[in-house]
């Protein structure tokens, strides 16, 4: 079954970048506030020479088939939702004072909630960040539109749905590979579907 989540969170690294997320939470209530510590390496942006304190690539040490992986799904972000940025705001963390290549870290605040049918957390609490917001293909579609109308993800038919925790609509598939509707089994449930 194809969802909007499982697009955004395919597009997105693995597992592992996220854990902060998941470690902030750790023994704490539904919308607590939480602050997750991200650590990375302190690198320049080729696109404009911005410093940030970003994710460290592990496919670089694992091997030729891993690296050919991690390309084909910057050409897949590229060439299918056309673009090739990364979700993330650009942090700088620490890297102030530190050259490229130096380990660095920085902390988003946030809230804890619960990730419900999310792929990556699979209901796990999350560290949501102030700042997180879900991704422009699956809002633009419900602009100007009220829950409950239909919308459309290029060309898979949707539903504009009010995500838990978000205040914009976002357009979720109504169809699945199966032949029955996710809208109907949701039966105008309010979405409990993560998008971070």
């Amino acid at each position: 079954v194809f969802s909007a989540a499982t697009a955004t969170c395919w597009a997105f690294p693995g597992p592992e970048k996220f854990q902060p997320l998941v470690d902030a939470c750790d023994g704490l209530g539904e919308l607590v506030q939480c602050s997750a510590k991200f650590e990375g390496v302190c690198k320049t942006s080729q696109d404009d020479g911005a410093r940030f304190c970003g994710h460290v690539h592990h496919h670089d040490q694992e091997g030729t088939w891993r690296h050919m992986l991690h390309h084909a799904k910057h050409l897949a972000k590229k060439y299918i939702f056309g673009k090739n940025k990364s979700h993330w705001h650009r942090v700088l963390g620490d890297c102030g004072s530190k050259q490229d290549g130096e380990k660095c870290s920085f902390a988003k605040e946030g809230k804890c909630v619960n990730s419900g049918k999310c792929p990556v957390f699979k209901g796990q609490m999350v560290c949501k960040p102030l700042d997180a917001h879900p991704p422009k293909f699956i809002t633009q579609p419900c602009e100007g539109k009220v829950a409950g109308q239909s919308c459309r993800l290029a060309i898979v038919p949707g539903k504009c749905t009010k995500a838990k925790y978000e205040e914009q609509l976002v357009c979720k598939a109504t169809w699945s590979l199966f032949g029955h509707s996710q809208a109907e089994e949701q039966s105008g449930a309010e979405d409990e579907t993560l998008v971070v």
